[in-house]
């Protein structure tokens, strides 16, 4: 058994290192209770950055946002729902949830006070962004025949030219793009599309339209009923759809996110090298509601779209603070101790993105947002009570001893903190020489 079982574990160890009665939940009303519940998620999270405890080190695939990216939501939990092995819901508070076993059918935990109620979950730390599945180029589906075009009267929209193409859909996903039309409309109109001739497997079709050439996007996230004709919305073409399917396979890892566009359903892939149409065995479907991502670029980055730009990549939910992406690697000293070989991210991060010139997809390796404190090493938690009595020493303490309680807290801190290192619960990166001047000059 774990020597910490909940949050209040933790609380109880820092009031017992400055001498104060223990308490038994984080809303009775004292001032120990009262101040411990303030501190505790303070302290947690102080101590996750300050170190890069394996225990709570995460991966996530990262691929560069586009104008085909979305924003995710997983579907709310439900006490009626079954749910397989790596589903995500999200709760009432808003809190993300993995389903660690098959056949769920167990409520979400309970975190009051830290009291884990359940082993069924566990929070769920990944991307939130996704994009639209790319068909393989082996589609049974062939490309239609560039569209039909038709001015409508309607709508205050000013003159323009629109440039637009179509795909099939069906079971077997969606087919290469066609050919492009391009239609005049003056002030006040807006265009309609003829539906594509009927095809073996295609049950539906998907529009792209642009204001100029070359740069279509789909303009809704489910296909329109062939037979039926697609009508442009009164406020015109929306610049955030997905672009055409192009004609290559696309590898998928496992926790990639995407949505099939010919049924607009979430996929979630099950493993690595995945390159199966969903719905298969490889992928599962996670469903949830998702909506263009729509941010304004730091300055020098942009889409991948874009040559003269970096590259921006969203960060993953549950991320606290970048960890090595190689801790083993080191430096090779070559001629008079210059270092080759290593290689350095050039990732900037700014906000909940970072910037770099790599077009990706990028491996992320991170400190998460951990909670569980069954899964904590017990000498994190160790120094977490040791961050809390440093701060509760100056609240619950009397004056003339706060002094040498805090000193005894910091003491125990860095004790525990040399054991936390003794057992490999700490990561250490490793160091690059440092490249002198003189080196530089002589190599």
């Amino acid at each position: 058994m774990p020597a910490y079982q909940t949050e209040l574990d933790i609380a109880n160890k820092a009031l017992q290192l400055i001498r104060q009665n223990r308490i038994f939940n984080f809303t009775d009303h004292t001032a120990e209770a009262q101040e411990s519940a303030f501190l505790y998620p303070l302290a947690r999270d102080a101590e996750l950055r300050a170190h890069f405890w394996r225990f709570a080190i995460r991966r996530a695939i990262l691929y560069s946002i586009s104008a085909s990216a979305y924003l995710w939501t997983p579907p709310t939990w439900s006490s009626a729902t079954t749910y397989s092995f790596g589903q995500v819901v999200v709760d009432s508070s808003g809190n993300w949830w993995q389903s660690k076993v098959s056949s769920n059918t167990t409520a979400l935990p309970n975190t009051d006070a830290g009291v884990f109620t359940t082993s069924s979950w566990q929070p769920y730390f990944g991307p939130d962004t996704l994009q639209p599945f790319v068909a393989p180029s082996a589609s049974s589906l062939t490309a239609p025949a560039a569209p039909t075009l038709t001015a409508i009267t309607s709508g205050s929209l000013g003159a323009r030219t629109v440039y637009v193409k179509t795909t099939y859909t069906g079971t077997a996903g969606e087919s290469l793009v066609s050919g492009e039309t391009s239609l005049a409309l003056t002030a006040g109109q807006i265009f309609r599309v003829t539906s594509p001739a009927a095809a073996t497997g295609a049950t539906g079709y998907n529009v792209y339209a642009s204001n100029s050439t070359g740069t279509e996007l789909s303009q809704s996230t489910t296909p329109t009923t062939i037979g039926s004709s697609y009508t442009e919305a009164v406020t015109g073409i929306t610049p955030y759809g997905a672009r055409p399917p192009v004609a290559q396979t696309t590898s998928y890892f496992a926790g990639d996110l995407t949505f099939l566009p010919s049924t607009g359903v979430v996929y979630l892939s099950m493993t690595n090298s995945n390159t199966d149409t969903p719905p298969t065995i490889e992928w599962l479907a996670v469903n949830g509601t998702y909506a263009p991502l729509q941010i304004l670029y730091p300055i020098g980055a942009g889409p991948p779209t874009d040559p003269n730009t970096q590259n921006v990549y969203r960060l993953p939910r549950g991320y606290l603070v970048r960890a090595p992406s190689n801790p083993r690697r080191t430096a090779t000293p070559a001629y008079l101790g210059a270092s080759v070989g290593n290689y350095h991210e050039d990732w900037v991060f700014e906000g909940n993105y970072f910037v770099s010139a790599d077009f990706g997809p990028l491996m992320l390796r991170y400190v998460a947002d951990f909670v569980d404190v069954t899964g904590m090493d017990p000498t994190f938690c160790d120094m977490v009570a040791c961050r809390m009595a440093q701060d509760l020493a100056a609240k619950l303490v009397p004056a003339e001893a706060i002094a040498p309680a805090i000193n005894a807290a910091r003491a125990s801190y860095h004790r525990s903190g040399r054991r936390a290192m003794a057992v490999n619960a700490v990561e250490v990166a490793s160091m690059d020489p440092e490249f002198h001047d003189f080196v530089a000059c002589r190599v």
